[in-house]
């Protein structure tokens, strides 16, 4: 990789922090046994280092340490949710689920898989600005309405949908609020008792964590909710989550939630003055830029952008050799078709196609976000002049181009 290669791709994965992958490599050397074998020091050992992490994780949520279920994701975690109350409600409660149509796809896939078992799936619109409308929501809701499922911040535009007061409604209306706090974790604060979230799904390698590791917080009192577990096996989670806990992930993940405890103000401040020098950079310099979803609530990390009147795949091919972003959400990076969650939005198809996101993290500084402003302006000038060859002819090569 080019020592010049600027890493804007955050919302996808970020790098594991040097003090998280301290104590990884600690659990892989000293703290190796299995935690459900209690017969054994090495095993006890590992049980203590696990509820340490989940007692940390609970913490920063402001949660008891008994409503986080370790999974091996946030994937895993939302299909948890949202299966495993189907398949415990439907004969008691009902088979109506609820939410939107700019959802991840972890979401909208899992309700696509149990409509085929028998559930009823309302999708609801999004606003132009791309939050839900909660007298909408509120009207969708039915008797046998079992769930809503709504994210917090969404993967690709970073538009925070207003989950206190969906909390609120679901409240009201006696119904299990499900959300998807994948990108927001660690980025804002977020306590799911406060606002009314009674099973949220978190990811730890979004913020500095280690892939391969997530959580379910699951309220286990007032209101009490219920799941069929997907795993079965040694019963490990209570029951909840069968299979030998990943310890060495467990334990960074709980590392993280540490650092977020101190640094949670201190990261929210930086990254926006990213935000804002990113956004402000691109109006004063580029002419015919849409930033999406800009004039509501955000995540401070994310910036969705359109550039008009450009070569989509000459634009992507040169910023690509210089910068790491994403045309959308990191699932959906093989496909052609433009962004579902913009085109929900109401946004044209052309400009959709015509998106890039860019996400940032705690690492990136005001500096590489100045060689951001001239990588992306450089690019739309060629992306412009469709003839323009790249790398562009005459002496110095990319220096010319680039510098």
């Amino acid at each position: 990789m080019k020592d010049d290669y600027i890493y804007m791709d955050y919302a996808s994965s970020t790098p594991v922090r040097e003090e998280v992958l301290e104590v990884m490599q600690s659990s892989f050397t000293l703290s190796y046994g299995n935690p459900s074998a209690s017969n054994h020091a090495l095993g006890e050992e590992a049980s203590r280092e696990v509820e340490k992490a989940r007692k940390d994780i609970a913490s920063l949520l402001g949660v008891q340490r008994d409503e986080i279920i370790f999974t091996s994701g946030a994937t895993e975690a939302i299909n948890t949710a949202i299966k495993g109350c189907f398949k415990a409600y439907r004969k008691i409660k009902g088979n109506h689920f609820i939410s939107v149509k700019t959802e991840h796809k972890a979401v909208l896939n899992t309700l696509r898989a149990i409509e085929k078992e028998g559930a009823e799936i309302t999708l609801l619109d999004v606003l132009s600005d791309g939050r839900v409308d909660t007298e909408g929501l509120r009207s969708a809701i039915r008797k046998d309405t079992v769930m809503v499922a709504i994210m917090h911040g969404n993967n690709e535009t970073g538009v925070l949908h207003p989950v206190e007061q969906i909390g609120q409604i679901c409240k009201e209306e006696g119904v299990i609020f499900f959300c998807d706090a994948t990108q927001s974790f660690g980025k804002v604060p977020l306590n799911p008792r406060k606002t009314g979230i009674h099973m949220m799904a978190l990811s730890a390698h979004k913020s500095y964590g280690p892939k391969g590791v997530g959580a379910l917080y699951c309220s286990g009192r007032a209101p009490r909710i219920r799941f069929i577990p997907l795993l079965h096996g040694g019963g490990q989670e209570g029951g909840l989550r069968s299979g030998t806990h990943n310890v060495p992930a467990i334990v960074g993940f709980g590392q993280v939630a540490r650092w977020m405890q101190s640094a949670r103000e201190e990261v929210l401040e930086h990254l926006l003055s990213l935000q804002s020098r990113l956004e402000s950079g691109l109006r004063e310099r580029i002419e015919g830029v849409v930033i999406h979803g800009s004039n509501t609530p955000r995540l401070p990390h994310i910036t969705n952008v359109s550039f008009q009147d450009i070569d989509t795949k000459l634009f992507t091919e040169t910023l690509s050799q210089h910068l790491a972003f994403s045309t959308g959400s990191a699932c959906n990076t093989h496909t052609l078709e433009p962004s579902h969650v913009l085109l929900a939005m109401g946004i044209s198809g052309a400009m959709a196609h015509n998106a890039v996101r860019l996400s940032y993290g705690y690492p990136v500084t005001i500096r590489d976000m100045d060689r951001v402003l001239l990588l992306l302006e450089k690019a739309v000038q060629i992306a412009r002049r469709k003839n323009t060859p790249f790398p562009l002819d005459g002496p110095g090569g990319d220096q010319v181009l680039w510098e």
